[in-house]
């Protein structure tokens, strides 16, 4: 049955096209696609419930208020899908702003490692030279260190021996 018991299928497209009114939709055409699909659904819950009374000899009242709870339950519904839709949707913008952020960043300081590259390779050159003047100063400090304790050595056993022969005299005398 296309007529509902409570008034023509024009009555109820008109009563979803006003309950709809209120959503923020992308276009005309889909708040009438919205609006269509509610009458459809309250007018096959009618002609079902008539077919599970002709089966089971079972009533189901379809009545105004059960279509104005199917247009509510809809925008309710509705409502909740699109916050969670537009928190996503700043959650993905957050994470691509710090995407973007970090692009710049890394094309900023492949920039700055360019220009500094020349200038790093000198530098570089620099320290390698200087090592290496440092490990020749290095060897050749040991190489005094081990003449300075060579020497050394000889001094103190020469003055042990020096010490000894002046205590052997001093013994003897």
């Amino acid at each position: 049955s296309t007529q509902s018991t409570w008034g023509p299928r024009e009555a109820l497209m008109s009563v979803s096209t006003r309950y709809l009114l209120e959503l923020d939709l992308p276009s005309t055409e889909v708040r009438e696609g919205l609006a269509t699909m509610c009458v459809e659904i309250h007018t096959s819950v009618e002609e079902m419930s008539e077919k599970f009374f002709a089966e089971l000899s079972r009533k189901v009242y379809t009545t105004p208020k059960s279509y104005l709870d199917l247009i509510t339950l809809y925008t309710n519904l509705l409502g909740v899908q699109t916050e969670i839709i537009e928190k996503r949707k700043r959650t993905l913008s957050t994470g691509l702003q710090k995407l973007l952020d970090t692009n710049k960043t890394v094309a900023e300081l492949q920039e700055i490692l360019t220009k500094l590259g020349p200038e790093l390779k000198v530098k570089q050159k620099e320290t390698t030279e200087l090592l290496e003047t440092v490990a020749k100063d290095q060897a050749e400090a040991d190489k005094v260190k081990a003449v300075v304790e060579k020497d050394t050595k000889i001094v103190e056993k020469q003055a042990e021996d020096g010490r000894s022969s002046e205590t052997a005299k001093a013994h003897r005398g």
